[in-house]
């Protein structure tokens, strides 16, 4: 009965282990990784105040900080306001 299941939980172990081999050789066959994906979350624009989903925003780097606005007008906007201080 003890040989019964250890070796079940050997062959738990090695169906999870082929498991996740074969979704993280699908990710990388796609190319989706962790460092291309964005969070589906929502963020808040710093002109308008107005929150968006991070992923439609449109990413402007500044001061080694990530910043998401809704849309060009609001980023414009940033930009002219950054360039007067």
């Amino acid at each position: 009965m003890i040989k019964f299941l250890i070796m079940i939980g050997v062959g738990y172990g090695l169906y999870r282990s082929l498991r996740t081999w074969i979704v993280q050789g699908q990710l990388r066959q796609t190319g989706n990784t962790d460092q291309d994906h964005i969070e589906d979350v929502m963020v808040k624009d710093l002109v308008c105040q107005i929150y968006f989903p991070k992923k439609e925003g449109i990413r402007l780097k500044h001061e080694g900080r990530a910043l998401y606005f809704c849309s060009n007008e609001c980023l414009e906007k940033f930009k002219q306001n950054a360039d007067d201080e």
